[in-house]
C-alpha cells in the first residue's frame, strides 16, 4: 500500500448532502464511466434523496453506507446494499474514491473494514460486488482484500444508459479470516 492515508468511515447522513454533492461533482468525469446513468446524482436534491434513502435502509437493516473521511474531507463513499437475511445472509458491496485521493490504499482499507463490519457486526455470511470488465484498479481492490472472482454475468447492470457485462466477486466470512466462522447458518 503506497502513501496510504489516516481515513475515518462515517455512515451517510442527509445533513452531509453538500459534501457529497461536491464529491460526485468534483468525480463527475472520472467516476462516469463507472456508474449508472443518473444525473441526479449530479444535483444537491439528488444527492439529499440518496442520502435519506440510504439513511432509511440502515434503519430497516436493508444498507449500509459510509462516508470515507479524510479529516473534514469526503474523499469517498463505500456502501453494503441489498442486504438479505435468512439463508442467504449477503450484500452487495459499491465503492468510489476521489480522483485526487486514488492510488493511496484508500479503497482496499475501507473495503476491509467494511467487510470487517459486514461479518462481525452485522453478522452476514458474504459480501459481493460487481465490476466492470475494464475497471481493473476496482478488481485489484477487491484481489487485495481476498474476494474471489466467481466468474462474468453477461449484461448484468445498466451503465451510463447501457447494460453492461460485469466480473462477479465474492468473500464469504470463512475467506476472509475475520471473527470466528459460524456453523448455525441462522
Amino acid at each position: 500500500m503506497m502513501n496510504s492515508l489516516p481515513f475515518e468511515l462515517v455512515p451517510s447522513r442527509v445533513d452531509h448532502t453538500e459534501a457529497f454533492y461536491e464529491l460526485y461533482l468534483r468525480n463527475r468525469s472520472a467516476w462516469g464511466p463507472w456508474l449508472p446513468h443518473n444525473p441526479s446524482l449530479f444535483t444537491r436534491h439528488g444527492q439529499r434523496e440518496r442520502l435519506r434513502a440510504e439513511e432509511t435502509a440502515r434503519d430497516q437493516g436493508n444498507g449500509y453506507a459510509f462516508g470515507i473521511w479524510y479529516g473534514a474531507q469526503l474523499v469517498g463513499r463505500i456502501a453494503l446494499t441489498g442486504v438479505e437475511r435468512g439463508f442467504f445472509q449477503n450484500a452487495h458491496l459499491g465503492y468510489a474514491v476521489d480522483v485526487a485521493y486514488q492510488g493511496r490504499g484508500l479503497a482496499t482499507q475501507a473495503t476491509r473494514r467494511v467487510v470487517d463490519f459486514a461479518f462481525t457486526v452485522i453478522r452476514l455470511h458474504r459480501v459481493d460486488a460487481a465490476v466492470l470488465m475494464d475497471n481493473r484498479a476496482s478488481m485489484r481492490v477487491l484481489e487485495k482484500v481476498g474476494f474471489r472472482l466467481i466468474g462474468t454475468a453477461p449484461y448484468y447492470l445498466a451503465i451510463g444508459g447501457e447494460w453492461r457485462d460485469h466480473q462477479l466477486y465474492a468473500i464469504t466470512l470463512e475467506e476472509a479470516n475475520v471473527g470466528e466462522s459460524r456453523s448455525n447458518p441462522v
